[in-house]
Parts: C-alpha cells; structure tokens; sequence
C-alpha cells in the first residue's frame, strides 16, 4: 500500500454556515467553503478565530493509495481496528451517500475529542474527511460540518 498522503485542513469555528465558493481540489473532488474561511496556503483553509484549550476544531481531507483489491468495507473495518486498539469508544457506524458515490460513516470519542468520518474509497484511493472537536463542542458545529459533506462531490 502507497503511504503518501494529502491533507485538506478546514478550520471551523463559526455557527453560520454561509457558502461563498467551491474548492475544487487537483485530486478529483470539490466541496463548498464557507466564505468565513480563507485561503491561506494551498489546500489549506483557515477561518479567522482564536482557538481555545491549545485545540482548533477542524475537518481534515485525508487521500490514501489503495491497491486495487481494498475495499470500503475493507477500509472501514481496519479503520475501526485501529480505534479499537486505542481503546476509542465507536458510537455509530453507518452507510452514506457522497454525491453518487456510496460512503460510510464513523462517528468516534477517543481521548477527550470526537471525530465524525467520512469515507469513499474511489479510483483505488480513499478519501477520508474527518471532523475533529473537543467531545465538549462537537455538536457547535457539526450543522457546519454536514452542509460541508452533503456539498462534497466527485468527478
């Protein structure tokens, strides 16, 4: 398995989700950005705030090579292996649509933080969007977060 990675960082801190464009990324997807988000290096999306606790609420945008015979069920399950090995409580494992393409979804708390993922496996790479918050502000934004995801398209 190729272990080169690109992360698409997305920094979150507002209750009002305003779509203002749509990054469309050189590796086949495109999701909308709110316009309290700005640019500041490439891929990457920084929303002027200040962070609390040491810790910024974010969504990352993780692609992963795949050889051609993983799954998404694959994928998932070996993603569920590792939390449990943390010792991660998983709280929701379910099937989602990502435009037309078929997804799933893990909803996580490990070591005083939450994680909503989201993942499609598509062209022999996996391409995991992750929210991260403290367990304590998870739902603040998650409202933001899924308008994100249900915006997030292939080509």
């Amino acid at each position: 398995m190729n272990k080169k990675f690109f992360a698409l960082f997305l920094c979150l801190a507002c209750a009002n989700y305003q779509l203002s464009a749509t990054y469309k990324s050189e590796n086949g997807y495109a999701i909308d950005v709110s316009k309290n988000f700005n640019r500041s290096i490439i891929d990457v999306f920084k929303l002027n705030a200040t962070t609390t606790e040491n810790f910024t609420t974010n969504v990352t945008i993780l692609i992963q090579d795949l050889s051609a015979d993983m799954t998404l069920d694959w994928y998932i399950k070996m993603s569920k292996q590792q939390y449990e090995q943390m010792q991660a409580m998983i709280l929701e494992t379910s099937d989602v649509k990502v435009g037309d393409l078929s997804a799933k979804k893990l909803v996580v708390i490990a070591g005083g933080f939450k994680f909503l993922h989201v993942c499609v496996v598509k062209d022999c790479k996996a391409y995991l969007l992750t929210y991260t918050a403290t367990s304590n502000g998870y739902e603040e934004n998650l409202a933001e977060v899924e308008k994100m995801i249900s915006s997030w398209k292939f080509e």
